[in-house]
């Protein structure tokens, strides 16, 4: 079980206990963070050799090689990223699903925020 379903479980099984009161309850999710590993299904969504690659600017495309951030490498961090936001989407929705099956969905507030957002290729030189 990746941590992803792990937190999704236990923030489900939380809302289902607590569903007649008030709660507050925090997810605290780690994906989209190195090293880029999904379930299988979630990188079957995407198929590695079409994933385009980012552009950098030349100083620092220059620096890169078959052993440094080969095209290979970065297709593959890419291919893993989505598939780990693929799974994350797949959770949450989940999450979504139990507030509208145990009816409090209405009267529920929920906030999605995250860490950062810088593109995925300056993650990967930083």
């Amino acid at each position: 079980m990746s941590h992803t379903a792990f937190v999704a479980d236990r923030t489900i099984e939380y809302i289902r206990q607590n569903r007649d009161g008030n709660f507050l309850c925090v997810a605290g999710f780690y994906s989209p963070h190195s090293p880029w590993v999904a379930p299988q299904k979630f990188l079957d969504l995407y198929e590695l050799d079409e994933l385009t690659l980012p552009e950098f600017p030349p100083e620092i495309d220059v620096k890169r090689s078959e052993s440094f951030f080969s095209n290979a490498e970065l297709r593959s961090a890419r291919h893993g990223y989505y598939a780990m936001v693929s799974e994350l989407d797949h959770h949450v929705g989940r999450i979504l699903d139990c507030l509208n099956d145990c009816g409090i969905a209405e009267n529920t507030v929920v906030i999605f925020t995250s860490d950062h957002g810088e593109p995925l290729a300056r993650t990967l030189f930083a």
